[in-house]
């Protein structure tokens, strides 16, 4: 991902693309000792992982809307319930389970294919149609 650097800008930290109820989230790119507010207000730290000093994490206990604190700045952060969209969790989990196994994501992008062979056997199609009814009605007229 690319960061455009701004006057006075914050860089924003690397949030969950979705958080749940009972699983963990990861938060990266956090500078200062965060924490994590529910929506009743309380707080709740954040686990700091060993193998990244800049992430940390944390085990949803409520849905809803939740703030990220780190240092002075907030961030809005929505958790979703145990319940919400099964279907998409459990296409998440079979990705991250492929990707621990196989070392990295599943790759279903394909390459587009070149249109050039395909406007030649449409024009090869044409000129034989074009052909094979010149010929019909050149042999109809000759029998005449």
């Amino acid at each position: 991902f690319k960061r455009i650097a701004r006057a006075r800008g914050v860089d924003k930290p690397d949030l969950p693309k979705s958080a749940r109820v009972g699983l963990r989230s990861v938060v990266c790119g956090l500078k200062a000792a965060a924490a994590i507010e529910d929506a009743e207000g309380n707080r709740h730290d954040l686990l700091t992982q060993r193998s990244a000093a800049s992430c940390a994490a944390w085990w949803p206990l409520q849905s809803g809307w939740h703030t990220l604190v780190d240092g002075e700045s907030r961030w809005p952060l929505y958790v979703s319930s145990a319940d919400d969209a099964k279907s998409l969790m459990r296409v998440e989990t079979r990705e991250s389970t492929s990707r621990l196994v196989h070392g990295s994501a599943i790759s279903t992008h394909r390459a587009a294919m070149q249109r050039w062979p395909l406007f030649l056997i449409w024009l090869l199609l044409s000129a034989l149609c074009w052909w094979l009814e010149r010929r019909a009605v050149y042999q109809s007229a000759a029998k005449l």
